[in-house]
């Protein structure tokens, strides 16, 4: 079933990833691997041991990388270290460094050995947010309301997963007024002898947009006229991403359980300031019904 109509915005995660991306490469070394020591254990059933972490617990680390991770894989050996990595970084610890190797265990398994290098924690110096764009009166605010928007406060530690989410929150001001290609390019400036960060913030944002058309791909057997009764959007309007989050949960609930709801959102060529949005309901073994 296909129909027409107009979009999400899902959140552009591109810039949550440069920030998490920045920050990382600022205190992330290559993991170092023990020589000559098999990982001779499943992922599934392997065992953690912390070592050298004073200023977060062993419970602390194991409820992250749970939380981050909460099925073990073939990768875990690869993917554990960067989790308690991450662990850090949210909490200052920008210069930490994660040794995973394995030992044998007394019920002759192995066991997978963190040892932590935390290093000290960094606090916030300097940290501006700008708009080029911004216009005198607008709603979106000057400067110091966006840097008002951010929670992070000069002489705090470092907090990386606070700054993703107000930076996540404060994109979303932009794309429920119309800016749906709202980005933001996050900088962090690092003086490792002083352990203090300048972290500056731009807002990148295109054209203000409308709906120009929404797809609805899927769900057969579903009425036309429910289906369009559930779109919260209409061509010509401002976007919103609200309005696309209402309709996805809508649809949601109206394919009931088996069927889950992807959307896309693209700019129309030619037209950036408009944009066209597909839903697409799928069954929930990743099938899209003809």
């Amino acid at each position: 079933m296909s129909r027409s109509h107009p979009a999400t915005n899902a959140t552009d995660m591109r810039t949550l990833a440069a920030l998490v991306v920045t920050t990382a490469a600022l205190g992330c070394s290559s993991v170092a691997r023990a020589p000559n020591v098999e990982f001779a254990c499943e992922a599934e059933t392997c065992p953690l041991r912390f070592q050298g972490n004073a200023q977060v617990s062993d419970a602390e680390l194991a409820s992250e990388i749970a939380r981050r991770e909460p099925q073990r894989r073939e990768l875990f050996r690869e993917l554990a270290p960067v989790l308690v990595r991450a662990a850090y970084y949210d909490r200052g610890f920008i210069d930490v460094r994660v040794d995973a190797h394995t030992e044998a265990a007394r019920d002759g398994g192995h066991v997978l050995v963190l040892a932590i290098d935390e290093g000290k924690p960094y606090w916030v110096d300097r940290l501006s947010v700008r708009d080029p764009a911004n216009l005198p009166g607008e709603p979106l605010g000057n400067s110091s309301a966006l840097r008002a928007a951010i929670s992070q406060s000069s002489g705090a530690f470092f907090a990386r997963r606070a700054m993703i989410d107000d930076v996540r929150d404060l994109l979303s001001r932009y794309r429920e007024v119309g800016y749906a290609w709202a980005d933001a390019d996050v900088t962090v400036h690092k003086d490792g002898g002083e352990h203090f960060v300048a972290v500056d913030i731009t807002i990148v944002r295109g054209p203000a947009t409308i709906f120009d058309r929404v797809d609805v791909h899927g769900g057969e057997g579903l009425p036309e006229h429910a289906v369009q009764q559930r779109l919260a959007m209409h061509p010509g309007e401002a976007y919103r991403a609200s309005a696309v989050e209402a309709s996805s949960r809508a649809l949601a609930e109206l394919a009931g359980a088996g069927r889950r709801v992807d959307v896309s959102q693209a700019p129309v060529e030619g037209h950036p300031e408009r944009v066209a949005v597909t839903f697409g309901i799928m069954w929930a073994d990743g099938g899209l019904r003809p």
